[in-house]
């Protein structure tokens, strides 16, 4: 008798994120907790959809989520993690101000508006087995690996399969699909 193949339930749990939030996200202020509600699920999902070397990864720690610089989706951040898992480990987040604090991160969200300032934080983690994500629109081109940005009112993301390769992470196809473009 031929076993059927099982789809695991997180790959499921994980497409309905992505489609619930490719909701369009509106200009209003009571919508930017939505939008930054949206981005934390991003952040989520891409734990899901990234393999990392054995060697960043700690069973017993669970992931982590780093954010780096002011923006207001690290309280959107703290609330998911009390109530959601990434490949059924637990996700801790944690502010940084400095690459220094970065190795233990999973994914490093950068939150930094200055071009020089992001240089300098990227440039030494660019083969650090971490995600980096930023919504600075020369990310990509400072070494970062997804760009995340808004099109249309919805929430988009671009892909440097080339610099998270350099880092030592593989990016599942899935992923690379739903990215908007990946270099």
């Amino acid at each position: 008798m031929e076993a059927k193949r099982q789809t695991p339930l997180w790959l499921f749990g994980a497409l309905l994120a992505w489609s619930v939030t490719s909701a369009p996200l509106q200009a209003a202020d009571a919508t930017n907790d939505l939008e930054f509600r949206v981005k934390a699920a991003y952040l989520f999902n891409f734990l899901s959809f990234v393999d990392y070397p054995e060697t960043a990864l700690s069973p017993a720690s669970g992931r982590t989520i780093c954010v780096l610089g002011d923006d207001p989706i690290r309280s959107a951040l703290d609330e998911a993690a009390r109530v959601r898992t990434a490949r059924a480990y637990p996700v801790r987040v944690r502010r940084i101000t400095a690459a220094a604090q970065a190795p233990g991160c999973h994914v490093l969200f950068l939150a930094l508006a200055d071009r020089r300032q992001m240089r300098e934080i990227v440039e030494p983690l660019h083969t650090s087995p971490i995600l980096t994500v930023s919504e600075h629109p020369e990310f990509l081109n400072l070494g970062g690996t997804v760009l995340l940005y808004i099109e249309a009112g919805r929430l988009q993301f671009e892909i440097d399969a080339a610099a998270a390769k350099r880092a030592g992470l593989h990016i599942s196809s899935k992923l690379l699909v739903l990215s908007r473009s990946a270099r």
